[in-house]
């Protein structure tokens, strides 16, 4: 029932981020030397240009309402075959929770949620960590874990990054 709902069409996460949070994601994806205090919505433009389905709503608060468009499973750029990684199940701990609908506003029926939810714990793989231990994940081929972070001393290194179409050719 889920591929079929999900080749179907794309689905739309959407949520309100503020303002400090999208500037600061800005200065971050432009690279610009300029401050968080200097940037604008037309600089908020050029980052929503590098990403196809994205949009925005500027609010009253200087916070803004973005809603990006994208297929449940898609190939990636490292490989032809479809690859489900998303965050439909995900917990937001940083921003406020997304909504998630598919593309023509429809909710996503709980029988489908419940079926992603049961494939996604069969095929779970639980890593045994020792001190020291590093994960690399691609989050473009797999869903990493969404559990509660049960150590306040962990340390994690995030990097977001972009990567250019031509890596496609690496394959």
């Amino acid at each position: 029932m889920a591929r079929e709902a999900f080749n179907a069409q794309e689905i739309v996460y959407s949520r309100r981020v503020d303002e400090t949070r999208w500037k600061t994601f800005v200065v971050h994806t432009l690279g610009t030397d300029e401050s968080v205090d200097e940037i604008g919505l037309d600089d908020l433009e050029q980052v929503m240009a590098l990403s196809e389905g994205t949009t925005y709503e500027a609010l009253e608060d200087g916070a803004i309402r973005y809603s990006f468009a994208v297929g449940a499973a898609h190939s990636t750029l490292w490989s032809e075959r479809l690859a489900f990684a998303n965050s439909i199940l995900g917990p937001s701990f940083n921003y406020e929770k997304p909504r998630i609908t598919f593309r023509d506003g429809s909710e996503i029926p709980a029988a489908l949620l419940e079926e992603i939810e049961r494939v996604t714990d069969e095929l779970t793989e639980d890593l045994d960590w020792v001190d020291g231990d590093i994960a690399l994940i691609d989050n473009t081929r797999v869903m990493h874990g969404r559990r509660a972070i049960l150590d306040a001393d962990r340390t994690i290194y995030n990097a977001l990054s972009y990567v250019a179409p031509v890596a496609a050719a690496v394959k």
